[in-house]
């Protein structure tokens, strides 16, 4: 009876309370059932589509590039691909093990992609058929310990057979260039779907082959260029004739300082054709002037060698001053004097980042940094005569100095510096894609040597123009000392195989301008993917100071070191007949030893010290992962469900 009375009785909030508490149990029940049938059939499809995934990750690094995709489609011949790998590098080196996921996972997405493609991962063992087998294909065995075990960990490519059997392989993976694994692997592809590819035709006075016409010197050449080899039919012309006989898809110049009158008829003549030029001039070749003579040094000028064509296309590049930019300089030592070294922004010397760089050309993009060493600027001098956009621009806080201020070991950067005076918050270029038409600078007709060859007498040569047939396209960069190696990558060897590691994009800018003026399908997406490590900012930074303050102990303790042995040293030689002044420098190397041991028990202090930072951020960030976020969510989810019911009740 009191029951119903309390029930007859009871609020009407009471009530709805009830309901909404059962409501809740029952949606929740729903969801359940509705999760786990989701689960059923997400197996049911896994089974069936196996090449199917979903790929969550930053950079989409698990999936296939959309350049990639297209590569692939287009292949006509069936290409096999070969990944042999090592248990054992995966049992003792367990870093290369995301590695191997990824690698795996893409070759697998490839196969599924297209019919053309057939790929096997093959496990190598010690002496074993698999392991005569990738010796034979040309695989690096690498070793693993000082016993003499090797490991296996490459790719090998391969189409046609018999006589018209092609192969193409990357005989170690090195962990280092997994951010460029994707392209790695397209690079290969592309290569063996050609059977030909474009001409480029090279045209310097510098040594980009590993040859210079400057200094008569044989040099290693420059990676940069040389790498254009395994895409490109890479000839160096010397010559006019050479440009015609070549009938090059295009023309890489790169520092023509010494250019003859009928090589710069040959060039202008080409482009009047509708050829296509990557140019890079400099006003100041840093890398190849301390091998010249002073007199020599400044004949080398390639800005004022083919100023006079520039000219026509109403375009100048400053032959006599260089571009300084403080706010991007690279920090760099400099020797104030014999015994003085000070660090100091050099401001010539510049490192632009995406701000700089123009994202509205396939050329630039997808490049995030380049160094820039002491370049010209790009003036337009007579506006609407040809199309030209601007590529590389420097701040609005530059300025124009002369280059003898900022050439070679005497540069006064301290002097530079403390002159700057930037002017009218101009940008200014210093890379440009150029298209257009232009007038002839030989009104007289073809420039022809004093005392020609046979061959060039006999040579048909074409008619010389006064104006364009067809309009010409060039990219235009002020600057040569970014092809450099020292600029831009590191350079490596490991069983046999170079490896660059490049740290900036001016080896990638010169690949996507060749590969877009050329005809080559672009590849610059691919070489800028992401890698698959993500850096964690607390610990990285709780290192960097530990590090910091550990090196500063070290320091400390190695000159104490040093002074401790210099003191014994005098003491053994100073000191042997004087019992008491022995015994008194005994007492005080005594002293330096206990000091030495206090130093080391700090070091050894602040050693545990990191290690309790990161143990400590690690717990908290795994505490976080496992327990504060999913609470976290529960709690939005909960809230997010109140929310809504309040809104239905409303």
């Amino acid at each position: 009876m009191k029951k119903n009375t309390m029930k007859k009785n009871a609020p009407k909030n009471m009530t709805t309370t009830t309901i909404d508490i059962d409501k809740l149990v029952k949606n929740i029940s729903l969801v359940a059932i509705g999760a786990f049938i989701v689960f059923l059939l997400m197996n049911l499809i896994g089974t069936q589509l196996s090449g199917v995934r979903l790929d969550l990750t930053q950079g989409r690094l698990y999936s296939l590039s959309p350049v990639t995709k297209g590569i692939i489609d287009e292949l006509e011949q069936d290409i096999t691909i070969d990944f042999y790998v090592s248990d054992e590098l995966l049992t003792f080196a367990p870093n290369y093990i995301p590695f191997t996921e990824r690698l795996t996972t893409l070759l697998e997405g490839m196969q599924n992609r297209s019919d053309n493609i057939r790929f096997n991962k093959i496990t190598v063992e010690a002496f074993s058929e698999a392991e005569d087998k990738a010796l034979g294909v040309g695989m690096s065995d690498v070793p693993l310990n000082a016993n003499g075990d090797k490991v296996y960990f490459g790719l090998h490519l391969q189409t046609g057979s018999g006589e018209q059997l092609r192969d193409k392989s990357i005989p170690f993976l090195q962990l280092e260039r997994e951010t460029f694994m994707e392209y790695d692997i397209v690079k290969l592809l592309t290569e063996l779907r050609y059977e030909t590819f474009p001409k480029v035709g090279l045209i310097s006075d510098a040594d980009p082959m590993g040859f210079s016409l400057s200094t008569r010197q044989a040099s290693r050449g420059w990676a940069s260029v040389q790498q254009l080899q395994q895409f490109y039919q890479l000839e160096q012309l010397f010559s006019a004739k050479d440009i015609f006989e070549f009938e090059p898809d295009m023309l890489l110049i790169a520092h023509g300082a010494v250019l003859d009158t009928p090589m710069l008829w040959g060039i202008e003549q080409y482009l009047m054709r509708g050829g296509r030029a990557l140019i890079y001039v400099d006003p100041v070749f840093e890398s190849l002037a301390p091998n010249l003579s002073p007199n020599v040094q400044g004949e080398l000028n390639s800005t004022k060698a083919l100023n006079p064509m520039f000219n026509k296309w109403g375009v100048h590049v400053s032959d006599d001053s260089v571009i300084i930019d403080p706010e991007y300089g690279i920090p760099v030592n400099m020797a104030r004097n014999e015994t003085e070294v000070i660090p100091i922004i050099h401001s010539s010397w510049l490192r632009y980042n995406t701000e700089n760089i123009s994202a509205n050309d396939l050329v630039t993009s997808d490049i995030e940094t380049l160094n820039i060493i002491s370049a010209g600027e790009i003036e337009v001098k007579e506006a609407g005569k040809v199309q030209i956009d601007a590529l590389i621009e420097s701040s609005p806080n530059s300025q124009r100095v002369d280059k003898n201020l900022v050439a070679g070991p005497t540069a006064d950067l301290e002097k530079i510096l403390s002159e700057f005076n930037p002017e009218n918050g101009k940008k200014r270029m210093i890379a440009a894609r150029i298209i257009g038409s232009f007038e002839t600078i030989f009104p007289d007709g073809r420039a022809v040597y004093e005392d020609p060859t046979e061959e060039e007498k006999t040579f048909d040569w074409p008619k010389s123009l006064k104006k364009s047939e067809k309009p010409f396209e060039v990219i235009l960069v002020s600057d040569v000392d970014l092809l450099q190696d020292r600029f831009w990558a590191q350079l490596s060897e490991i069983a046999g195989q170079s490896f660059i590691l490049p740290f900036s994009g001016n080896g990638l800018m010169l690949e996507n301008a060749v590969e877009n003026l050329s005809g080559l399908p672009t590849l610059g997406e691919l070489r800028s993917r992401g890698t698959r490590l993500r850096p964690f900012i607390l610990l990285d930074a709780i290192r960097q100071e530990a590090e910091t303050n550990y090196r500063v102990r070290a320091n400390e303790l190695s000159r104490k070191s040093q002074e401790l042995q210099q003191h014994i040293d005098n003491l053994k030689n100073s000191y042997e007949d004087n019992v008491e002044e022995e015994q008194g420098n005994q007492q005080q190397l005594q002293e330096k030893v206990d000091e030495l041991l206090e130093t080391r028990q700090e070091l050894r202090d602040v050693q545990r010290d990191l290690r309790s930072d990161l143990e400590s951020v690690n717990q908290r960030i795994t505490i976080l992962n496992i327990a504060v976020m999913p609470i976290m969510v529960i709690i939005i989810g909960v809230l997010v469900f109140r929310r809504r019911r309040k809104k239905q009740r409303a």
